[in-house]
């Protein structure tokens, strides 16, 4: 959809802002698979002790005004003309807001970012902070294009105070 409204108000306008990456957010509504996600990224356990059923997610592209909602129906409807694209129907257009965060950025394959994510949870804590809200990544490299160990990938975490 981020290709059909910067394609549909490129038509219009004959400009259109620079596309975004994709992005990710993943959490659990659990607290005890909460712990467990904290504990993996402190390398104390594996992802098998997580219930990955449990996990929730979503993939997240920024939209830079001018694009706005009636754009994104637009380009909706457009596609769900062309194509039989069944997870059209869970597109939403959304605005969010992550308030303050601490981040960083992880060079390296997306199986390597645990001790990345430690590092970054553990200066939040010396920090005086506290995490809260959805683990979130920006990914900068097209895996289909880079090296593994040339991804950039941002983390970041909403904080709090601790």
């Amino acid at each position: 959809m981020s290709y059909g409204a910067h394609f549909r108000l490129k038509k219009l306008t004959s400009e259109a802002p620079r596309l975004m990456p994709l992005e990710g957010l993943r959490w659990v509504d659990d607290p005890a698979q909460q712990e467990i996600v904290a504990a993996v990224a402190r390398r104390e356990v594996t992802m098998a002790a997580s219930d990955r059923g449990s996990w929730r997610w979503q993939a997240p592209i920024m939209q830079p005004d001018p694009i706005d909602a009636e754009l994104i129906a637009a380009a909706t409807a457009e596609a769900g003309g062309k194509k039989d694209l069944p997870g059209l129907a869970r597109l939403e257009y959304i605005r969010w807001a992550e308030g303050q965060c601490a981040q960083l950025l992880h060079i390296g394959p997306y199986a390597s970012e645990a001790p990345s994510i430690a590092a970054l949870q553990e200066a939040i804590a010396e920090a005086g902070y506290r995490l809260r809200g959805r683990h979130h990544e920006i990914y900068l490299g097209d895996p289909r294009r880079s090296a593994p160990e040339k991804l950039r990938t941002i983390i970041r975490h909403p904080v709090g105070p601790g």
